[in-house]
């Protein structure tokens, strides 16, 4: 009865902000703190890109970093720095070049999340795709989410 799935993210981005989405989804609520179990290597890209780039708070963040069962660990962190944290470091939202042609070849049956409907709360970040425009690809969203006020209300309550 507590378990479900998010079953459209592409690549790491979205798996962080759509299964955000997925748990206001599935509870009615957004979460009050995250808890990201992963490979070792890849948690500076998760703890500070994407936890940056959704504007979550640092001390509601946590990464639990696991380390593969198999030879290769160089190889794996220098394919992470080249191929995830370099591209992220880059385009926050993963929306350009490099990143949206990933997320492309990963969705050949043009599937489409739900959570504009379900979360419309943060519609406006899932959205969000800042070019020259808006002063570069590395672009913060500064548009308002839910959870700077559930953070708010923790801090005045605690």
């Amino acid at each position: 009865m507590r378990t479900t799935t998010e079953n459209y993210a592409m690549d790491s981005y979205q798996n962080l902000l759509f299964s955000i989405a997925r748990f206001q989804e599935f509870t009615g609520h957004f979460p009050t703190k995250i808890t990201i179990v992963g490979y070792e290597f890849k948690r500076q890209r998760f703890t500070e890109l994407h936890r940056k780039a959704i504007k979550w708070p640092r001390n509601k963040f946590y990464y639990v970093g696991v380390d593969p069962n198999h030879d290769g660990g160089t190889n794996a962190i220098e394919g992470e720095k080249k191929n995830g944290y370099l591209p992220y470091s880059l385009d926050l939202y993963g929306c350009h070049s490099l990143l949206i042609n990933k997320r492309r070849s990963r969705n050949p049956f043009a599937r489409y999340h739900p959570y504009h409907t379900s979360s419309p709360e943060i519609a406006s970040l899932l959205d969000w795709c800042p070019g020259d425009a808006e002063g570069g690809e590395d672009t913060l969203f500064e548009g308002d989410l839910p959870w700077a006020k559930i953070q708010k209300t923790i801090s005045r309550d605690t």
